[in-house]
C-alpha cells in the first residue's frame, strides 16, 4: 500500500492551521474514521484530494475571515 503525496501535504497543512481530523470531518460530512482511512492511505475514494483541499482551504478561509 502506497499513501499517497497528497495526504502528507495536506496532513501538514492541517497541522500549521490547527485544523483537526474531526474539523475536516465535520466539514465533510463524513465520519473521523473515514477521513483516517482516507488520509492513511486506506481508501482512495474517487476526487478525494479535490474534496479533502477545499474543505481544509474553507476552514482555513472561515477561521481567518
Amino acid at each position: 500500500m502506497t499513501i499517497p503525496k497528497w495526504t502528507g501535504r495536506l496532513v501538514g497543512k492541517m497541522h500549521n492551521n490547527s485544523v483537526s481530523s474531526t474539523d475536516l470531518a465535520k466539514k465533510l460530512g463524513y465520519t473521523n474514521d473515514y477521513i483516517s482511512m482516507v488520509l492513511n492511505g486506506k481508501r482512495t475514494p474517487k476526487g478525494a484530494r479535490e474534496r479533502f483541499e477545499k474543505a481544509v482551504d474553507e476552514i482555513i478561509k472561515e477561521r481567518v475571515g
